[in-house]
């Protein structure tokens, strides 16, 4: 008797005497879905809350930590606070404060094996802001030595290339008697493809160097062609590095393998020898028409 009831109950709802009910009906899942869907924006808004929370906690651990100089517990803060950073996503304060973090355990751990260890913290977040944090590592008092935190600092402003480094990078290019270093940092530099300011200065630096260390050359006037004076020109691709840098020689021979494959990333061409990528340099009026768009 109840089926039966509901059944007709039913009917009526969506029958034509029962338009009225039905309508009805309709209204109030129409508003529950309604209802529904403007709660759905608050999932986000929670989630950037949390973020913030954890943030702020982030940054007291690490200050008690660097007071009480718990070096396993600054580089785990480190850690954090790459993992942090990532989950920022567009939030670029959220992702600067993490930053911050990063620079308070670099001030605060001593060791250049901890050190290094942020530095790859810094690379994981793959943010050019972390990049201007390594500036103070790359620094060469001696140019015929280099530490090891010194070459791990130049490897990690490659993938971090940022308008900051750009100049110490070129320094160290230019003027290291230590190959490793030189080579390392026209490694570097060959990352900075996206640092529009500065990347026509540094292919200019890096052609005018190598082309003045080249053996049996001239430099002459851009759009000249080079005189051969001297020695013939070496094959760069079977050049064997010499790491003391003491003479042009040594050092052509230690940067020419190096450098096709740094401005091709630098400009997006495909250059395949130095002695090709030279001339190119000397050929074009504007150092801009090398870059493709």
């Amino acid at each position: 008797m109840r089926k039966q009831a509901f059944g007709r109950l039913g009917h009526g709802i969506f029958s034509s005497r029962g338009t009225r009910g039905g309508l009805a009906l309709a209204g109030l899942l129409l508003l529950g879905g309604a209802s529904h869907a403007w709660a759905a924006p608050e999932a986000p808004a929670a989630a950037a809350s949390e973020l913030v929370v954890q943030v702020t906690e982030l940054e007291k651990l690490v200050k008690q930590h660097a007071v009480d100089k718990a070096v396993a517990a600054l580089l785990e803060d480190a850690r954090q606070a790459t993992k942090l950073h990532k989950a920022c996503g567009e939030t670029v304060e959220l992702k600067r404060r993490c930053l911050d973090v990063h620079e308070t355990v670099l001030k605060s751990v001593k060791e250049d094996g901890e050190r290094i260890a942020v530095f790859d913290q810094l690379v994981a977040t793959g943010d050019p802001a972390a990049g201007k944090l390594l500036r103070p590592y790359l620094r060469q008092p001696n140019v015929k030595e280099a530490d090891r935190l010194l070459l791990a600092a130049i490897k990690a402003a490659g993938p971090l290339a940022c308008t900051e480094t750009a100049e110490p990078l070129l320094l160290i290019f230019e003027k290291s008697k230590e190959m490793e270093a030189a080579t390392t940092s026209l490694e570097a530099l060959g990352r900075f493809r996206q640092v529009k300011n500065r990347r026509e200065k540094i292919l200019e630096t890096i052609a005018k160097n190598v082309q003045k260390n080249m053996p049996g050359s001239r430099v002459g006037p851009r759009g000249g062609g080079t005189g051969g004076v001297g020695d013939p020109v070496p094959d760069s691709s079977t050049a064997t590095p010499n790491p003391n840098g003491s003479d042009p020689a040594a050092r052509w021979a230690a940067l020419a393998p190096v450098l096709p494959k740094a401005l091709n990333e630098l400009t997006g061409r495909s250059i395949a020898t130095t002695e090709a990528w030279l001339h190119t340099v000397r050929q074009v009026e504007k150092t801009s028409d090398l870059f493709v768009p």
